[in-house]
């Protein structure tokens, strides 16, 4: 009986200080996380910068040009860029929909109830049906 309950004590307090392990991990930034290069907006598929990243130069999204995300739908974003980004859903069935726009060198670990809906960004002042 006291071997038995020695045992649960010890898993217990191993699924304790798992748990708290696994609580640890990327914090949003406001700008400079260290993995998307400078004068890049880089998407995540995954909160907190987690999962596939996506990059685009900024000086590819000229002319109302945009930026796929031919992996999945984004959930975080990291624009080290002197420019503002629009985020679109195209998922949104035939209706477009705005999730937000990225601010210039701000960093963004989630988008909250958009997640896992950011498939397309678009240059400053472009919408997707232009």
């Amino acid at each position: 009986m006291r071997t038995a309950v020695r045992r649960t004590l010890a898993t217990a307090a191993a699924v304790a200080l798992g748990g708290a392990a696994t609580m640890v991990g990327p914090q949003p930034a406001s700008a400079g996380t260290p993995d998307c290069p400078r004068y890049n907006i880089c998407l995540y598929l995954e909160r907190n910068y987690e999962g596939d990243r996506m990059d685009y130069h900024e000086s590819d999204m000229y002319e109302c040009l945009y930026g796929y995300v031919p992996q999945g739908l984004a959930s975080s974003v990291h624009n080290n860029t002197r420019f503002a980004f629009r985020l679109w859903d195209s998922n949104a069935g035939l209706n477009w929909a705005v999730v937000g726009t990225a601010a210039p060198y701000k960093a963004y670990g989630s988008f909250g109830a958009g997640d896992n809906r950011v498939s397309i960004i678009a240059s400053p002042g472009c919408t997707p049906f232009d």
